[in-house]
């Protein structure tokens, strides 16, 4: 990767916004404020502002979650034109950029994109993309570090350091390091991150040992719901709106619920549905060839060979044997 491109344009960039994808998860928000303390580090003006709100479980990164805040319509009216630098952190597609797309096609400012999904949109000339990258945060590192940025720099004084916000990253979008998306080279940023002084069991506890119990009883809805076709090779299971009413539960307490699906022998693909009020969300999963990125995009979604994610305005009701039918004529061909 050219990076040297890349901080050209941040050099001379005045106040830079810095956004990631819709319904953020662990790799888009430590990418995200990895790289807007770097910047502050180098003494630019950046602020981060994201197409929805951050949710709850991540409170733990502070005075950060406060400041980690939303383009609506009031930001694009007001503030948006003083910015003269966006970049965008963990996705190209449009679909995921709710309004902060707005800010990209208006071109009053230079976009930049750094992302690691194969599927995209060109939304600028200067994209820094890997999709061989297991997450966006060791896309993130490897620009920091041909910079110079000290890892263990910490923006405020009960923020993260930089070193832990892409450890967050790293580990989060590689289910702990346990994906076939880990290389050598992911390992290696993993020990220079331990270097600058993450401890791994400490977010691992702040990760996935500080859910509400809603989480648990999600769990339990995924486990009853689970069903298993195409002789027993795809399992899936859904969550319905009821559900999450009736538990109080949100969608960013599905995060790698789909991948328990994975534990049963002889299943190759899972497929999770999330009903929400504006459609169904989907998230699929391979531990075989079987190409999930190619079945998300025929429902506007996109991702990796092995994990991917789409949403549709259809119900549950109605997409589900949809998408089911089209991963079975898939899985015979």
């Amino acid at each position: 990767m050219e990076w040297n491109n890349f901080w050209e344009v941040l050099r001379n960039a005045r106040k830079v916004m810095i956004s990631a994808h819709r319904k953020i998860d662990g790799d888009g928000l430590g990418s995200a404020w990895a790289l807007c303390h770097a910047l502050r580090w180098l003494g630019k003006e950046v602020e981060i502002r994201n197409p929805d709100a951050v949710p709850e479980i991540f409170r733990f990164i502070g005075s950060d979650f406060a400041d980690t805040k939303v383009c609506d319509e009031a930001f694009l009216r007001q503030e948006a034109a003083t910015f003269d630098t966006l970049v965008i952190v963990d996705t190209s597609a449009r679909s995921q950029l709710g309004r902060v797309v707005e800010l990209v096609e208006r071109g009053t400012c230079r976009t930049v994109v750094i992302d690691h999904h194969a599927v995209g949109d060109s939304l600028t000339p200067l994209v820094f993309q890997d999709a061989n990258a297991p997450a966006a945060g060791c896309l993130v590192m490897d620009a920091l570090e041909t910079a110079g940025i000290p890892l263990d720099y910490r923006g405020g004084k009960d923020s993260p350091s930089i070193a832990e916000y892409l450890f967050l990253a790293i580990s989060t979008d590689t289910g702990w390091f346990r994906f076939p998306s880990v290389r050598q080279q992911t390992l290696e940023q993993a020990a220079r991150l331990m270097a600058a002084g993450v401890q791994p069991s400490r977010w691992y506890a702040r990760i996935y040992e500080s859910y509400p119990p809603s989480r648990l009883k999600l769990l339990g809805v995924v486990a009853q719901n689970a069903q298993l076709c195409g002789a027993g090779r795809l399992a899936y299971s859904w969550i319905s709106r009821e559900d999450f009413e009736r538990l109080g539960a949100s969608y960013s307490e599905t995060t790698d619920l789909v991948n328990t699906l994975l534990m049963t022998q002889g299943v190759e693909v899972a497929v999770l549905f999330c009903e929400q009020e504006e459609g169904t969300r989907m998230n699929f999963r391979s531990r075989s060839d079987f190409n999930v990125a190619e079945e998300a995009r025929k429902w506007g979604g996109g991702g990796h060979v092995k994990a991917a994610g789409a949403f549709s305005q259809e119900s549950l009701k109605n997409i589900r044997p949809m998408v089911l039918d089209e991963i079975m004529v898939s899985m015979v061909r």
